[in-house]
């Protein structure tokens, strides 16, 4: 089963201005994704570091909205950040970025999904180092063949 870590960005996405056509894409894919959830298809991992980072949403209603999402579809939590967040940040990444990587590496997850232009901008570097694909979540439907 594939095992796949979605960053906080993601999470947020259903709950931002659906105004702008990528963001409705984002938001179907990622719902796309929680039905693979479902069917047992895939599952989903964490770490304290998404869980701090929900629960710093200012908007109270969307972080409610947000945990209750989570608290449905999460199969495993890491609830510690390990070294190798260091080396994830020579790569130019900021610590919670670095952060989350380095759990879903922990986590044995196949895939890394982010919204973050800056983060997915150092996908490929990442991908080269360790055994983690970094993608968007229209992107990642595209390589399961969803």
């Amino acid at each position: 089963m594939l095992r796949i870590y979605l960053d906080t960005c993601v999470w947020c996405r259903p709950f931002d201005g659906q105004t702008q056509k990528k963001v409705v894409k984002e938001t179907e894919a990622f719902f796309k994704i929680l039905r693979m959830v479902d069917r047992k298809e895939a599952s989903l991992v964490e770490s304290q570091i998404l869980d701090e980072e929900v629960q710093e949403i200012e908007n109270a209603r969307k972080r409610e909205l947000v945990k209750s999402l989570m608290f449905y579809s999460i199969a495993e939590k890491l609830d510690y950040v390990p070294d190798e967040y260091k080396e994830l940040m020579k790569l130019s990444l900021k610590i919670p970025d670095a952060s989350h990587i380095a759990c879903a590496i922990a986590l044995n997850a196949e895939y890394f999904i982010s919204v973050d232009k800056r983060l997915l901008s150092r996908g490929k570097k990442i991908e080269r180092l360790y055994r983690i694909k970094i993608c968007n979540p229209e992107e990642f439907l595209r390589l399961e063949g969803e």
